[in-house]
């Protein structure tokens, strides 16, 4: 059970209703936050929320008397910085409010609240109150459009706004983190070179650029960069972090584990930096870590956040000395603080896996045959996180035709343009909307999905690779507007696909990841799905069993390089030798040569199984290649869920 569930204690706040209710009526905020701190007096998320609600009403020494406290204890977390920030800014005390907006951009580059702040600090210290009175005459619309996450038009307000004032250092500032936060870091860099340019004194900028060279995936320039930002001497655990990250990417090991390691030295609470640690599988941790995790647990006033964090750490922790049932507890007790919300996400998703089985026949395949744009470039890696997916990209990656691009969201944010027309224009939802679009659509929609994913590419190989494993769901929309796109399912064992999910920590997981019995569920509906495309499409689709891949490596990769159509190349089952940029949490696995690790790799967790057992029903006793300690196979593995 979600532990916030709770009957006898007052329902939390969830982060939508924050949301509205900050944005909207600070005042209700209070009041809500209020009703719950009568029964929960220490609870430090009502405390943070009140914190925020009395900053939004101007009330500064009152919020800062609140956010004073849980930055003190938690100074990795961010909103709260942001928040003791802003109501210092309220308060006059410019040198303390620009220290926390330092934090807050140290710790999370890429927030663009925390940057939109920071320019408006930079742009009082430097010009005094008369900035403020410019803020709010040229950037009130663009702050309206970041706060509902509108940032195409932020970007257009952003953009005219700096044509008529280039030298206006807030609004250059605003429009790079804009740009930054909306995954366009190509065109972000030029505006950010400019900020140097015009102001090279100033270490935030570069920062900035520091971040813009990691998201693009230019990460040997962003290393140089944090190197030489973290040799000028001054504490910043987050840079450490990122500096870590991007050691990590090209597959330099105990360099990032150092530089994780820095960062907890410096901070030993950082709750990020503990769970970023336990990320990595090849690590192991010392037995006492062990009791300072318990210790930062065992302290008053944790945020959620925190919390989760921290119990997640100690689950490896545990995990790593063989305390299986504890870190079991744990990583259950993680997921449960993330996971408010879990209930009825997989009886959502079975009954949109039902609309697209209902919509994609083969007679909507055969009426728009011929339709879609005939680039043969994109090859879709699809199938469940911790599934393989990444390995299969890492083999492909190093074809000398194939280039890797990485997780690509250009295509759902294609699906949810589509869905907003369907809202807009009064049609039918999607996915029912594509049988009412004419044939020319696809084309146009295979002609912007390689258009958006161009500034990705970096070389000119005839193929690329899009590894975004949720696109599964897209298949259908796939083959109509990229009819010559080729598309890799990769799956694995139910129950260590499964519980891979359940103890790997995704910042921005979906809902369902956080509880066994609804991972088990969008297992299975998966598997459904995936029949369905086998049946409407047959042959478009070609399945890599990770077991199969482990036991027979080159069958299997000449396999799929049959499948599409390029000649074998021994470089692909030597992927591994090849330095390439990899940003998932399989990082560690995917450069070493294959490796039967992953193959019931959950087995010492089986007795916990139960339930996420019965909620993958047929599904797990059809498998094949089942490792020996879970259950026996039957026939047939290519069914519709009852």
């Amino acid at each position: 059970m979600n532990q916030n569930s709770n009957p006898s204690t007052p329902s939390p706040v969830s982060s939508a209703e924050v949301g509205r209710l900050l944005a909207s009526d600070p005042v209700a905020a209070e009041a809500r936050t209020r009703e719950i701190l009568k029964a929960q007096p220490e609870n430090a998320d009502a405390l943070l929320v009140l914190g925020a609600a009395l900053r939004r009403q101007g009330r500064g020494a009152e919020a800062k008397a609140i956010l004073e406290p849980i930055v003190a204890s938690q100074p990795d977390q961010v909103f709260a910085q942001l928040e003791l920030g802003l109501s210092l800014g309220l308060l006059g005390e410019r040198g303390a409010a620009l220290e926390a907006f330092a934090r807050t951009v140290d710790f999370a580059p890429t927030y663009i609240h925390a940057w939109c702040a920071l320019a408006d600090e930079l742009a009082v210290q430097r010009s005094g109150a008369d900035a403020q009175t410019s803020r709010a005459d040229t950037l009130h619309a663009a702050d309206a459009a970041i706060a509902k996450r509108n940032l195409p038009e932020a970007e257009a307000i952003l953009a005219r706004a700096l044509e008529a004032s280039p030298d206006f250092e807030a609004v250059r500032l605003r429009y790079a983190a804009v740009l930054l936060s909306a995954e366009k870091a190509h065109v972000a860099l030029p505006v950010i070179e400019d900020l140097i340019r015009r102001n090279p004194a100033n270490s935030f900028y570069r920062e900035l650029m520091a971040s813009a060279l990691h998201e693009r995936g230019d990460f040997h320039q962003a290393i140089a960069l944090y190197e030489e930002l973290l040799g000028d001497g001054r504490e910043r655990p987050g840079a450490w972090m990122s500096y870590g990250r991007a050691l990590r990417s090209i597959g330099k090991g105990k360099e990032s584990i150092a530089a994780f390691r820095k960062a907890v030295e410096i901070l030993p609470a950082f709750a990020q930096g503990w769970r970023t640690l336990a990320t990595i599988k090849t690590l192991r941790f010392a037995p006492e870590t062990i009791a300072h995790l318990e210790n930062l647990l065992a302290r008053p006033g944790l945020l959620l956040s925190t919390r989760m964090q921290l119990h997640f750490a100690l689950a490896k922790a545990l995990e790593d000395v063989g305390r299986y049932g504890e870190a079991f507890e744990n990583y259950t007790r993680s997921q449960d603080l993330q996971g408010t919300g879990v209930a009825g996400t997989t009886v959502r998703f079975r009954n949109f896996v039902r609309q697209i089985e209902a919509v994609f026949t083969p007679n909507l395949f055969r009426a728009r045959e011929g339709a879609g744009c005939n680039d043969s470039g994109p090859i879709f890696v699809v199938g469940m996180p911790r599934a393989g997916s990444t390995l299969v990209q890492e083999i492909l990656a190093a074809h000398s035709a194939i280039e890797r691009t990485g997780e690509l969201h250009d295509l759902h944010r294609i699906v949810e343009r589509l869905r907003a027309e369907a809202q807009f224009q009064g049609a039918p939802p999607y996915p029912a909307l594509l049988a009412t679009l004419p044939p020319e659509r696809f084309g146009g929609i295979g002609r912007e999905y390689l258009e958006s994913t161009r500034p990705r590419r970096k070389t000119d190989k005839p193929f690329f690779v899009d590894k975004h494993p949720e696109n599964f769901v897209n298949a259908g929309l796939i083959h109509l507007a990229l009819p010559r796109a080729k598309i890799v399912d990769a799956r694995r064992h139910p129950l260590d696909c499964c519980f891979s999910i359940f103890r790997n920590y995704f910042p921005s997981a979906p809902q369902w990841s956080h509880d066994l019995e609804e991972i088990g569920r969008f297992y299975a509906a998966y598997v459904e799905l995936m029949a369905h495309w086998d049946v409407v499409l047959p042959g478009r689709i070609h399945r890599v069993v990770y077991e199969e891949l482990v036991a027979d490596p080159e069958a299997e990769v000449r396999r799929l390089l049959d499948f599409l159509e390029l000649p074998f190349e021994q470089a692909c089952l030597r992927f591994y030798e090849k330095e390439q940029a990899i940003v998932t949490t399989s990082v560690e696995q995917a450069r070493r040569p294959i490796y039967d690790g992953g193959v019931g790799n959950s087995r010492e967790f089986d007795p916990w199984f139960g339930p996420l057992k019965a909620s993958l029903g047929q599904v797990l006793d059809a498998y094949p290649a089942a490792p020996k300690f879970h259950r026996p196979l039957t026939a047939s593995y290519s069914m519709r869920i009852a």
